[in-house]
């Protein structure tokens, strides 16, 4: 039993793709321990200094920037790069244009584009994540292939979670049937 899905790529659909690998793994701590701990480093600095601490209305105008404009700045900048960096792979990136198919069968995970064919065997396979708009296919804790869930029928993607189950057990975090 095998499932093939066709489907052409799209920059929104990287996009979409790039930001729900990025939420997981180590990616996701890096992003915390930054949005989190230069802000709380800061606050420390700041109110270490008693010539800080004599004024409240002071000691708050000293930490707005690091409390409110760094996270906005770290989500903005955040956003912008997630942006470029994936309108940039996909134009430069030529098996990414024209027809992608993608097959999971008993073997593992087939790849086929232009330019590019692999195959990855269920042994490599790390673990898999259902999404609303992915299936997530990781080979490594932080680098995953994506399977759209919108270029395959309600019969597929019920295909793809009970091979998902049935080669990668627990590792498979799939919705129920």
């Amino acid at each position: 039993m095998g499932v093939t899905i066709t489907y052409e790529s799209t920059p929104q659909q990287m996009r979409t793709a790039f930001r729900e690998v990025s939420r997981r793994g180590f990616n996701r701590i890096v992003f915390r321990a930054f949005l989190i701990g230069i802000p709380l480093v800061q606050s420390i600095v700041i109110l270490s200094d008693p010539r800080n601490r004599v004024s409240v209305l002071g000691a708050i105008w000293m930490l707005l920037p690091w409390l409110v404009m760094f996270p906005l700045l770290f989500f903005a900048l955040s956003a912008m790069l997630r942006g470029w960096v994936t309108r940039r792979m996909f134009k430069d990136d030529a098996t990414q244009k024209g027809p992608q198919q993608r097959t999971l069968d008993g073997e593992g995970f087939h790849i086929r584009s232009p330019g590019l064919s692999a195959d990855v065997s269920w042994a490599v396979m790390r673990s898999a994540v259902e999404t609303s708009n992915f299936f997530l296919l990781y080979q490594t804790r932080d680098c995953a292939y994506f399977l759209p869930k919108d270029a395959m029928s309600d019969s597929d993607v019920a295909s793809v979670r009970d091979l998902l189950r049935s080669r990668l057990g627990d590792k498979a975090r799939v919705s129920k049937p």
